[in-house]
């Protein structure tokens, strides 16, 4: 329920695991890109990892997820 962050995206990914996967791909202090970034849990688990992120979300209604979550990852 955490990891919803009050959203209603049918494809959450939980934090912890974007987190490891962060730590496989992106070097220390890299840049990770997503496409397709939901809700932001790439974005939040790249802020927590010391990673930056650009993330592209095409629907509005889940960038206000993605400002929502960098605001309380924050």
């Amino acid at each position: 329920k955490a990891d919803r962050a009050g959203s209603k995206h049918p494809t959450i990914k939980p934090i912890a695991l974007m987190r490891y996967l962060v730590r496989l791909i992106v070097p220390p202090g890299g840049v990770c890109i997503d496409p397709f970034a939901g809700t932001g849990t790439t974005g939040e688990a790249a802020m927590l990892e010391g990673a930056r992120a650009i993330l592209i979300e095409q629907e509005a209604e889940y960038q206000a997820d993605i400002v929502r979550r960098m605001e309380l990852a924050a």
